[in-house]
């Protein structure tokens, strides 16, 4: 999941036994030469060895969009397919999440 998210944003992924390498969008300065941004669909986290950015995939999307959490979320969400739906009365401000095959259950 982590990947497919990241490779929708542009970046090119390399894979690179069970994770994926990519160059990493976070550098200032400029584009570097050597993949250092190291993506893990095992774990749901990346990492840049080389300017030590990190996180999951909800980080990424803010930092490479622009996005607040709640836009990271919903971009995802909609890339999977996960719709929202009204929280049940008294039951707090959470929105309930949930993809439509689920709807009736």
């Amino acid at each position: 999941m982590l990947s497919e998210v990241i490779a929708s944003t542009g970046l090119e992924l390399i894979p690179s036994g069970p994770t994926f390498k990519a160059r990493c969008p976070f550098h200032k300065g400029g584009e570097e030469r050597t993949p250092s941004l190291s993506i893990d669909d095992r774990t749901g986290y990346w990492k840049c060895f080389s300017c030590q950015e990190g996180g999951d995939v909800f980080r990424f999307l803010m930092l490479s969009e622009g996005m607040e959490f709640r836009e990271a979320l919903a971009a995802v969400a909609a890339q999977y397919g996960v719709e929202r739906s009204p929280a049940p009365a008294g039951s707090g401000p959470a929105p309930a999440w949930r993809r439509p095959s689920e709807a009736g259950a």
